[in-house]
């Protein structure tokens, strides 16, 4: 067994005591149509958790984590580095250790963002290095601010978001391809109409809950 299912399988009682449910390796809880999740995982025998949230109205092909950041490389001190050589002891501690942090930064920062219009309001009230549980590029936070107002059915108020998010998809290394996909995305949720853009978050976040 693995050094993520050993630590996963052994966590386990403590994570859906805080209200996880556990798929193999992986942890979350779903409310108010966001994804909140814990992820074990060695490629290389290394142990990494990462801490993540995933918003089921963003349509995407499959789960994500790019709303998150490796435990390990925020706080080393309070997470330390597990190998699968590691042995039973090495183990509890890490467990208890994880368990802990969890409960006393993981799960109050899943709070502040607990609903799409916290969310939104951690993001416009934050700057990049005040979010420490999120290390994706910015033009990814601006897409998650654009779904979020859309959501919310503010989008079409968002002139200033909209244009410095175009700038940023066209600055960005995101391939072509992605950013045609973007831009063609933005321009179809704003044009759409009340029972359009209803629709269009029904299906989408009945296909990103099925893929839990």
């Amino acid at each position: 067994m693995s050094i993520a299912s050993t630590i996963s399988k052994k966590i386990s009682p403590q994570l859906k005591a805080m209200g996880f449910s556990r798929k193999g390796n992986k942890f979350h809880y779903i409310q108010n149509d966001i994804a909140y999740g814990l992820l074990f995982e060695a490629p290389s025998g290394l142990l990494y958790v990462t801490v993540y949230f995933m918003p089921l109205y963003i349509p995407f092909e499959c789960k994500y984590i790019t709303y998150g950041e490796r435990l390990n490389n925020i706080r080393s001190d309070k997470i330390p580095h597990m190998r699968n050589l590691d042995g039973d002891e090495a183990i509890d501690r890490f467990c208890m250790q994880l368990a802990e942090y969890v409960r006393e930064e993981v799960l109050p920062y899943f709070n502040k963002i607990r609903d799409p219009r916290n969310l939104v309001r951690y993001l416009e009230r934050t700057s990049r290095k005040q979010r420490k549980f999120i290390g994706c590029p910015l033009e990814h936070i601006e897409r998650l601010k654009v779904h979020t107002y859309f959501y919310l059915g503010e989008i079409h108020k968002k002139t200033t978001l909209r244009k410095a998010y175009k700038k940023k998809i066209v600055r960005s290394n995101l391939i072509p391809e992605y950013q045609k996909k973007y831009m063609d995305e933005l321009e179809m949720i704003t044009n759409f109409t009340a029972d359009e853009a209803q629709e269009y978050l029904n299906c989408t976040i009945e296909k990103m809950r099925s893929l839990f």
